[in-house]
């Protein structure tokens, strides 16, 4: 009797050790995803704050958003960062062989959708590829990717032209 009591006990030590350990590697996994999703946030807040500043922001300015991480996660969490933002130049070939744009420097044309705030309107785009790594001290990395678009709209489309007095 004394034999299958320590039989059952060390079998449920057993799971419990496993799914502690099981437990403990899916959180570090969870924050280094939450990690690198900071990083890809921060990238994206930062990109749209540049044009605030600039409209026309030179590839500098934009390469180093990527290297000003949070930088509060390296610091207390003991995270590191690789990260990147660099132009999608596989989706801007597509989109140039499209339209039929032999000039690598010329910019595709598009209509904006229904659904942003600039309805019609016609404008070049410039797409992004956003890459963050997060590595934890374990070892433990994920990498995410997003892509985005820049819409360059020129300024005329956004005046009024009459030939009469518009009061």
């Amino acid at each position: 009797m004394l034999a299958l009591l320590s039989a059952v006990a060390l079998t449920v030590l057993a799971v419990v050790s496993t799914e502690t350990r099981i437990a403990g590697s899916d959180l570090r996994r969870t924050q280094t995803f939450y990690c690198s999703a900071a990083g890809i946030e921060k990238m994206t807040s930062d990109y749209s704050a540049l044009f605030q500043q600039s409209a026309r922001p030179s590839d500098a300015q934009i390469s180093a958003i990527a290297l000003d991480y949070p930088t509060e996660l390296v610091d207390y969490e003991g995270f590191s960062f690789v990260q990147s933002i660099v132009k999608d130049t596989d989706t801007l070939g597509s989109m140039q062989a499209t339209q039929g744009i032999t000039d690598p420097n010329k910019l595709p044309i598009v209509t904006l959708p229904a659904d942003s705030a600039y309805n019609g309107l016609i404008a070049s785009v410039k797409p992004y590829v956003v890459t963050s790594r997060c590595t934890a001290n374990d070892g433990t990395s994920v990498s995410l990717t997003r892509t985005m678009n820049n819409y360059l709209i020129p300024l005329f489309q956004f005046g009024m032209f009459s030939d009469n007095d518009i009061e």
